[in-house]
């Protein structure tokens, strides 16, 4: 294996663990953006 298809995996590797991790963000954003509406807003 040369340096070449080294490189293609860690590409694929990385573009694979964006495609996982990003919707886990947009999530994490989301809960986020929630409850410190709800904070300002003040509801018990």
């Amino acid at each position: 294996m040369g340096a070449r298809g080294m490189k293609t995996m860690i590409f694929r590797t990385l573009f694979l663990n964006t495609a996982l991790i990003v919707p886990s963000l947009r999530q994490l954003t989301a809960m986020a953006v929630e409850s410190s509406h709800e904070l300002s807003v003040g509801k018990p």
